[in-house]
């Protein structure tokens, strides 16, 4: 079970990595100038997706913590930090 929580918390962690860095590059849009907002596509993806990601994570630990299975919470872990690499490559435009 502490495997399972430690690579939860890995997990989360970097995804709540990516919506601080998410939540600083719409600021950034924010300030260009006046009338210059950030559209919803990028609200989207650097904002709404990192922390419902994180959010999931949370609430799948606290659900088998319960249950005191950890195999679940190891597949959902690994899943979100393979999940990461493709985000990742469309975080800044692709190639």
């Amino acid at each position: 079970m502490r495997t399972a929580n430690i690579l939860a918390v890995f997990s989360s962690t970097l995804w709540l990595g990516m919506f601080y860095i998410g939540r600083n590059l719409t600021y950034g849009v924010y300030t260009h100038g006046e009338g210059v907002f950030p559209n919803s596509e990028q609200i989207d993806h650097y904002i709404v997706i990192p922390i419902c990601v994180a959010l999931i994570l949370a609430a799948f630990a606290w659900v088998f913590n319960g249950l005191r299975s950890p195999q679940p919470l190891v597949a959902i872990s690994i899943l979100s930090l393979v999940g990461l690499l493709p985000y990742i490559f469309t975080y800044t435009g692709g190639m």
